[in-house]
Parts: C-alpha cells; sequence; structure tokens
C-alpha cells in the first residue's frame, strides 16, 4: 500500500476537521427550517401598542477612549432622531483623556440629556473596568433611579424606534438583545464588507435559534438593555461588579452569565414594513474595520476571550442544548485556523494530491462534502445578506467569503499568541482601540431622514 504523503495528511486531516467542525451548522440549519424560525414583522398595530407603553427610565451608556472625532457626531445625531423621552445619555470619559471631554461636553451644551460621568483613575483600562464605574455611580445616585441599562458604543447608530421595543419587552424580560448590522460600505468587495455578511447571518439566524431553543444569548455589547431589577441581581452574584474587567469580551460573557443567573432573555429581532415596501430594521448600526490589520486586530480580541478565557470564567452548565451551543462559540478558534489552512492547501489539488493518493475515491468523497458544506453556508449567507442589504448584495457574498476565511484565521493565530503572551506575562487587559467613524451626513439638521436606518 502507498504511504500518504505530507500533503496528502495534511489536506486528509484538515478536511476532517472543517467537516466535523461544521455539523453544527446543519444541525441549526435544519432546526431553522423545521421550527420555521424568522424575524418577525411588527405592523402598525404593533406600533401602537408598543408606543402606548408607559415609558420607562432609559440610561444609555457610552464608554469611550480617545473617540474624539465621532462622539460629538454619534450623541447628536442620535439624540435628533430617537423616538423616546424618557432617557438620558451617559457618556464614560477618563480625566487624561481631554479630546473626548471636550468633545463630549460640545455635544453636552446642546442637548441637556447628555451627562458625563467621569473615571476615578486614569486610562485607558479596560471597557468593562469603565463600565463598572458608570454603573457603581449611577447605583449611588438614589434621586435619578433608571428602569432599563442600555449599552453603546460610540460608533453606533441607534435605531429611533429602539429604545420603544426595549421598552415594551421589559414588562416580559430581564435582558435584551436587539440585533447589530453593519452599515453599508461603499466597496462591495472589502474586509468591511464581508462583516456585512457575517452579523446578517448571526443576527437573523443563529441568534434566533439559540432564543427559540431556550439555550444563552450571548450579548453584543451595543443595542443591550438589561432591567435595574437584574443587574442588581447581576452585581450581587458576581461580588460588586457587572462585568468581568479583565475578560476581553466582557460583553460576550455578560449575556452567558444571565442566562446561568436564570435571568429571562430574549433576541428581539424585528423589522417593519416603509411605505416604499423596503425592510426597516430595528437594529443598531455601525461601520466596522475596514482593513486587514484592523479587522485581525479586533477579531483575534474577540476569539481570544471567547474561546480562550470565557471557559475558564463560565465553565459548562445548562442542558445538552445550551452545552453544544456553548462548544459552537468556543471551537471557533480551531475552526478558523482549519479553514484557513483549508484554503492556503487548495493549490496542491492541482498538483494530483488526490489522484495520487492510495485512495482518491475517498479524498474525492471528502472533498465533495466539504464542497457541498461550503455552498451550503454561502446560501445561508446570502439568503441573509439579502434580507438587509437587498439582492444585489447577496451576490458579492461568494467574492468576500475567502476574505472572511482569511482574516478569521489569522485572527485565530494572533489570539492565540496574545493569549499565550498575556498569560507568561501577567499583564492586565487594556482597551484595544479600534478607528471609527460614522456616515459623514449623520448628525446633522437633516440626519434623521437621510441616513438609511
Amino acid at each position: 500500500m502507498t504511504e500518504l504523503t505530507g500533503f496528502q495528511w495534511a489536506f486528509i486531516s484538515l478536511s476532517l476537521v472543517y467537516l466535523v467542525w461544521n455539523l453544527d451548522s446543519l444541525w441549526i440549519d435544519y432546526l431553522i427550517f423545521w421550527h420555521k424560525i424568522r424575524p418577525q414583522a411588527l405592523t402598525q398595530k404593533d406600533w401602537f401598542e408598543i408606543q402606548a407603553q408607559p415609558e420607562r427610565k432609559i440610561a444609555i451608556l457610552i464608554p469611550t477612549w480617545r473617540e474624539e472625532s465621532v462622539i460629538t457626531q454619534m450623541l447628536l445625531g442620535n439624540s435628533q432622531h430617537i423616538h423616546y423621552k424618557n432617557y438620558q445619555i451617559f457618556v464614560g470619559c477618563y480625566p487624561n483623556d481631554w479630546p473626548t471631554l471636550q468633545a463630549v461636553t460640545q455635544a453636552q451644551l446642546q442637548n441637556p440629556q447628555i451627562r458625563i460621568l467621569l473615571s476615578s483613575i486614569p486610562g485607558p483600562t479596560s471597557k468593562g473596568h469603565l463600565l463598572n464605574e458608570m454603573v457603581d455611580q449611577l447605583r449611588k445616585e438614589t434621586k435619578s433611579l433608571f428602569d432599563i441599562f442600555v449599552f453603546q458604543d460610540a460608533e453606533d447608530i441607534i435605531h429611533p424606534r429602539s429604545l420603544a421595543l426595549i421598552n415594551k419587552y421589559s414588562n416580559d424580560y430581564d435582558f435584551i438583545q436587539l440585533p447589530v448590522f453593519s452599515l453599508q460600505v461603499p466597496r462591495s468587495f472589502s474586509v468591511g464588507a464581508s462583516y456585512m455578511d457575517e452579523f446578517a447571518e448571526a443576527h437573523t439566524r443563529e441568534l434566533l435559534c439559540r432564543n427559540r431553543l431556550c439555550a444563552s444569548v450571548p450579548s453584543a455589547g451595543v443595542g443591550m438593555a438589561i432591567t435595574r431589577a437584574a443587574l442588581e441581581k447581576m452585581v450581587q452574584a458576581t461580588g460588586g461588579k457587572l462585568l468581568e474587567s479583565q475578560c476581553l469580551t466582557e460583553d460576550y460573557l455578560l449575556g452567558i452569565r444571565a442566562f446561568s443567573l436564570g435571568l429571562r432573555q430574549v433576541f428581539a429581532c424585528h423589522f417593519y414594513q416603509e411605505r416604499s415596501g423596503e425592510k426597516n430594521w430595528v437594529a443598531t448600526r455601525e461601520f466596522f474595520p475596514n482593513s486587514v490589520g484592523m479587522a485581525v486586530r479586533q477579531k483575534a480580541r474577540w476569539t481570544e476571550g471567547i474561546t480562550l478565557q470565557s471557559p475558564t470564567h463560565l465553565g459548562w452548565f445548562g442542558n445538552l442544548t445550551n452545552r453544544i451551543f456553548l462548544l459552537r462559540d468556543r471551537k471557533a478558534l480551531l475552526g478558523n485556523s482549519a479553514g484557513f489552512c483549508g484554503f492556503l492547501l487548495l493549490p496542491t489539488l492541482l498538483l494530483g494530491v488526490i489522484d495520487l493518493a492510495p485512495n482518491p475515491r475517498a479524498l474525492k468523497a471528502l472533498l465533495f462534502c466539504n464542497i457541498l458544506v461550503i455552498l451550503n453556508r454561502l446560501f445561508h449567507r446570502a439568503t441573509s445578506a439579502a434580507k438587509i442589504y437587498g439582492r444585489r448584495q447577496a451576490l458579492w457574498v461568494i467574492l468576500r467569503y475567502p476574505i472572511s476565511v482569511w482574516v478569521n484565521g489569522l485572527a485565530s493565530f494572533r489570539a492565540l499568541k496574545n493569549y499565550w503572551m498575556s498569560q507568561w506575562m501577567q499583564k492586565p487587559s487594556l482597551w484595544v482601540k479600534t478607528q471609527h467613524e460614522l456616515p459623514k451626513n449623520f448628525g446633522t439638521a437633516m440626519a434623521p431622514s437621510r441616513v438609511s436606518l
């Protein structure tokens, strides 16, 4: 019997890993089809009922570090078009971040609903640490008790009706997560555009499936709300702090921990029809990094926090369904690495790896199965992108898919390196700064009618 070459061993190993690691995706596809899980449309009657609800007092928390380029525009743009009255925006700043303080003060002079919460120590620390300080300050202010806490970032565009929807859901749920979608980028073939596909698929399919199966719903960090009673319960359960300040994905951890404490969670994915027939999604929108370096750095932080740090903080809990979803979250490191290496080995197929193998039929069958898995993923990703951005963008999904594989693979390798370095050097996590931007016309007087939401 002919021995396998190194290339053949690598091809077989990676192909098997990729195939096995995607079996749970097929399971989710089956559940979504069988249970008819899909985003729900809101009718005009639904909105009348939502707007008829008494407005609870909402605090919007926005942590910042060197956000002077976008924060004024973000604050004024959002406050112009939010269809809700009983809310206040709190911006967390560091005393040594003077440019951001000036920018927030400028917005504060134009809108009294904006207020600065100053960190007790200079920055940067971590996003979780600053949010904890903000929450502590608000909890101590008995004169301004808030019923709901909403978490956003400095680059977010908040949907005008999101607070009203959160207010309605807070009647029955403790933890509410709205969808997060990328703003449509000018260049359809780019790193930034690949985020459009990934978030569209995750937030119109997978999170809805988790919600339907009563599994834990991870927080996206933005477009997330928690009631005051639930916040107090979480603070008491975690030793006085809401967020784990030394976890790189403190937001993800928050959502999973809320579920472990028995809090009622919901992923509220809704849209309503405009008069033009276009779907208007009640979601947080933002631009994501548009360069390979910045995207790899951001996704490395996500990968390290979810796959390497969260198991230490949370362990395994819940029923079999919830454990499968936790495994799905945590196996991304190996799956993305295998996909990246698999793309690198594709040229070896042209060198006759299969034809020269002892059992070419078995290798061809393995390759065929993986091709079917990829085509299935592309189909669902394309249909998800079409829901949010239209059919034209769905055609770009096939071309953008290799970008996602490339960036996610590099991010996995960087996450491993960063984790090993942090364990060896025992250094605390500091804020990983990502450059942000907003649409040019957002925050102007005409923004509410011109910015696509």
